[in-house]
């Protein structure tokens, strides 16, 4: 059971006790097998530093867009009680992809928004077009 570890120290973990993270491709990617899929989720759960901890991976195939995808679910709780760090987790994550990305010869993703330029001013947005 994924949950045993955290039931059986009877914790309750700030912000929930399992991480949910999809890992998609560009439709332009197409599809990978089951194999290859299986090899990229465990690299990613040891290179994220999950590797003691309960997980799941499910291979979701093609969204409604065409990325083919699968979900990883992680139970924060290791066997011995310890939960894992998961502080400041995006940049992690994103080394992997970039790493991944580049290794397979798949489509860069998007940089996502620490790389991202910062919004305009309120003040010197266009009219019409300000925030709110």
């Amino acid at each position: 059971m994924l949950d045993t570890p955290r039931l059986a120290h009877d914790m309750a973990v700030n912000g929930g006790h399992v991480d949910h993270v999809a890992i998609s491709l560009p439709a332009d990617d197409g599809r990978l097998s089951d194999a290859t899929w299986r090899q990229l989720v465990y690299e990613a759960v040891v290179s994220m530093g999950f590797s003691r901890r309960r997980w799941v991976a499910v291979h979701h195939g093609r969204s409604a867009q065409g990325n083919d995808h699968v979900h990883l679910v992680v139970n924060l709780v290791e066997e011995q009680g310890q939960v894992a760090n998961t502080y400041r987790d995006w940049p992690r994550w994103r080394s992997w992809c970039q790493q991944t990305e580049h290794r397979m010869n798949l489509m860069p993703s998007s940089p996502g928004p620490a790389a991202m330029p910062p919004a305009e001013p309120r003040s010197t947005a266009p009219s019409g077009q300000g925030t709110t």
